[in-house]
């Protein structure tokens, strides 16, 4: 495999498998390349060593199918990327490994539908992102029996004769339910919900 400094004459006219050296001397990048840039499979590395990033590249930046990884070596995110952003299908993990989100993206940001997970690994959320933000929305005029398929977190009851409030913290919202006992489906409705964040 034919090495070459990133700014080298011959690289520029160079297509095939290719290792390219950074300014330190080190191999910051191994796969294919063509005419100067990165083209097709390869990885990137760090200065140290550990791998940044595999999978497809094109003009130099994550296009494609592809793996990002945290500087510990642990897998950060796998899936779809536009221009280094994260677009279309993928998962996101924590720094421990486990998994936090798997959805959909748009450049960069949660956006679609998806699924959250809590630090141990179990669901959490599933239902619509919008610009990284739970879509809490789609809580609003609908039975609690569906609202329990779109959180499944841990929760906090509050109830009296005539109200019905449950927390869900793990996404930092409560919602209350209006008495549904004298309507037809004879189901609680959700009216209300309270994000308990400064701003969303």
């Amino acid at each position: 495999v034919r090495t070459y400094g990133y700014r080298s004459i011959p690289l520029r006219f160079y297509s095939g498998t290719v290792n390219i050296t950074a300014r330190g001397g080190y191999i910051a990048y191994s796969g294919q390349g063509d005419k100067g840039a990165a083209n097709g499979e390869g990885s990137l590395y760090a200065a140290d060593g550990s791998l940044v990033y595999e999978g497809e590249f094109a003009d130099n930046m994550y296009n494609g199918q592809g793996k990002q990884y945290y500087p510990s070596g642990t897998p950060q995110y796998t899936g779809s990327f536009t221009d280094n952003l994260y677009n279309g299908q993928g998962s996101y993990y924590r720094p421990s490994g486990i998994m936090e989100y798997q959805g959909d993206y748009v450049m960069g940001v949660r956006t679609g539908q998806g699924t959250l997970y809590d630090s141990v690994g179990s669901q959490i959320y599933q239902g619509s992102f919008l610009n990284d933000e739970i879509v809490y929305q789609d809580f609003l005029d609908r039975p609690t029996d569906e609202v329990a398929g779109l959180y499944s977190g841990e929760t906090t009851v509050y109830q009296s004769e005539d109200e019905y409030c449950v927390a869900m913290p793990e996404i930092d919202a409560v919602y209350a339910a209006k008495d549904g006992s004298d309507t037809l489906e004879n189901q609680w409705t959700v009216d209300q919900i309270f994000v308990l964040r400064d701003s969303v």
